[in-house]
């Protein structure tokens, strides 16, 4: 009967030997691996801080330059005028010169109210005024007319949300080439606003927001493009009054640096820039 045979000394320090060359590099690679994983996380989570406090800032009143602690980051925000884009005059409060950006159509949500007003330069249109809890705005532009439609969402049936429209010819812009619409919010719009726009002309759309800045929080807009060239400019702040705001520069446009760093390392995890435009 023969007996069982043993692995020699030798064998096994061959296969520790073995094991450690083939452990080595995978281990290696899990670490690698993980760690990768971890400044991933770490970037995504500095660039949604960096995105909501530049939405904070372009929303908000604020105009001074400030730096804070959130977790495990250090965030800084810097808050610039730019310069060559002064107001005019020395006044940036109250209703005077507010039409800085001159428009062909005007859509008005008016403080302490719950209608919408459409303008054609001056000249208010014939949609109804009446009470829309979640309003829906379609712009048809063509060569030349353009249609305005209003609707309030919250109604049941689609004969309820269609509150009126109308078909303006156009005759009466102000530039070539460009179809303005300043939509001017005065109000807090709970249930947001959509625009649904459908450029059919060979002009170009641009729809301006304008916010008042005493709003307690900034509505969400949706704009809906379907076609056409279609510019859109957000965050424009109207000031009403001097104890609302401090403009002390004057500048119509500021610069936002926000910059997110991890606090141990002292390491740039992200850099949000943009800009907030105030209207006279």
């Amino acid at each position: 009967m023969r007996k069982s045979k043993g692995f020699t000394l030798l064998e096994l320090l061959i296969t520790i030997a073995i094991l450690g060359i083939i452990i080595t590099p995978l281990s290696s690679m899990v670490l690698t691996s993980v760690k990768f994983t971890k400044v991933s996380e770490d970037k995504q989570k500095a660039t949604n801080l960096a995105q909501k406090y530049m939405e904070k800032i372009k929303s908000g009143v604020n105009l001074n330059s400030y730096n804070l602690d959130e977790g495990n980051f250090h965030v800084d925000c810097s808050i610039e005028p730019v310069e060559g884009y002064e107001f005019k005059h020395n006044s940036v409060s109250g209703e005077n010169g507010s039409d800085s950006i001159a428009s062909d159509y005007k859509i008005v949500f008016p403080k302490q109210s719950e209608v919408i007003q459409f303008y054609n330069n001056n000249q208010i249109l014939s949609i109804p005024q009446q009470n829309v809890v979640k309003p829906y705005i379609k712009i048809h532009s063509m060569d030349n007319d353009i249609v305005f439609t209003l609707r309030d969402e919250e109604k049941k049936t689609e004969d309820e949300r269609t509150i009126g429209h109308e078909k303006i010819i156009r005759s009466s812009e102000k530039e070539k080439d460009k179809i303005k619409i300043r939509i001017d919010i005065l109000r807090d719009l709970p249930n947001g606003l959509t625009i649904s726009a459908d450029n059919e002309s060979s002009d170009i759309l641009e729809l301006y927001f304008v916010k008042a800045d005493k709003l307690s929080s900034s509505p969400e807009i949706i704009v809906e493009k379907h076609g056409g060239k279609i510019r859109q400019y957000n965050d424009i702040l109207k000031i009403e009054d001097n104890s609302s705001i401090s403009n002390e520069a004057n500048k119509r446009l500021y610069k936002i640096v926000v910059k997110v760093t991890d606090k141990k390392t002292g390491e740039t995890l992200s850099v949000n820039k943009g800009y907030k435009t105030f209207l006279k």
